[in-house]
């Protein structure tokens, strides 16, 4: 399903109108209507405030059933506990995330990746 039935699905199941569904959004309703009949996608700030506040994972709300790829439990119950937090924690942890993937694919390619010979003669070499 695409983003605009996905949105549409969950209005219906918990029985609000678009003027309700707009409300808890912080969206106006003629923004909700695109979403939902023009496939509109939203700013990242309402997608992360429609996956807090109806405790669905973002990957549900965006994706099509065959792009998403499943998360471990433990990862997915951690991500959707983020998404409840509020946006100045939230950009605080997905920094930290950053750092600490960046540092870690660092660490990883050093590894995987042998200097080439004059790198290795040249560092051999040096005090």
């Amino acid at each position: 399903m695409s983003f605009a039935q996905n949105l549409l699905r969950l209005r219906q199941q918990n029985a609000l109108t678009q003027r309700q569904m707009a409300e808890r959004l912080g969206v106006t309703v003629s923004q909700l209507r695109h979403f939902e009949t023009k496939g509109g996608h939203p700013s990242l700030v309402v997608l992360q405030t429609i996956a807090g506040r109806f405790a669905v994972p973002l990957d549900w709300l965006v994706c099509e059933r065959s792009e998403r790829q499943a998360l471990p439990e433990d990862l997915r119950l951690q991500f959707e506990a983020i998404g409840r937090l509020r946006l100045d924690e939230r950009r605080a942890i997905r920094v930290l995330l950053d750092d600490l993937i960046r540092q870690y694919m660092a660490k990883r390619n050093a590894a995987a990746k042998p200097l080439p010979a004059a790198c290795a003669e040249a560092t051999e070499t040096s005090p």
